[in-house]
């Protein structure tokens, strides 16, 4: 049986919705025991909200009010669904990820390594990009001496050749 205290709330903006917001949000409708906001782990092992939560008031009257309350309210632009959460019967919460046929998910993963890739290559093309420019003025190794003709707080600059490369 599910607990009625706890709701679901669905329809975050998973790049803009945090804890904080949440909190903000429900705290107004009564004490919150436990709120959680449903996160999954992108390639790069970075925590992303998946785009919904769960809060668990003290009591259910809480939750009931907060369901009346903030059911089709706006978020971040986006209208939020808000209702009791339902459990599976194991007791845990029914939580129905999208499921990818397995085409999909070969797609998904090169397409994820794709990208690393493409971020690797670009930082490839910067370093030789630099290394290009430090090898074009190599000839151009400056000296600075004081000079004996000047006063002391002043020097020239004098070129230096680079050392020949011998065969």
């Amino acid at each position: 049986m599910s607990d009625p205290r706890k709701i679901y709330i669905g329809n975050l903006d998973p790049r803009r919705s945090s804890e904080y917001q949440l909190l903000r949000l429900t705290r107004p409708f009564g004490d919150i025991a436990r709120l959680e906001l449903v996160c999954g782990v992108d390639g790069a092992g970075r925590r992303v909200p998946r785009g919904y939560a769960f809060v668990t008031f003290k009591e259910s009257s809480e939750a009931a009010a907060a369901i009346r309350g903030l059911n089709g309210a706006t978020l971040n632009g986006k209208s939020l669904s808000v209702s009791r959460a339902k459990s599976t019967s194991s007791g845990s919460l029914e939580v129905t990820p999208r499921k990818l046929t397995l085409e999909e998910s070969r797609k998904e993963l090169k397409r994820s390594g794709e990208e690393s890739e493409e971020t690797k290559q670009k930082k490839i093309r910067a370093l030789e990009a630099k290394l290009m420019a430090i090898d074009s003025k190599k000839d151009e190794f400056k000296l600075a001496l004081p000079s004996t003709s000047c006063p002391p707080s002043s020097s020239s600059t004098v070129k230096v050749p680079s050392p020949k490369k011998s065969s």
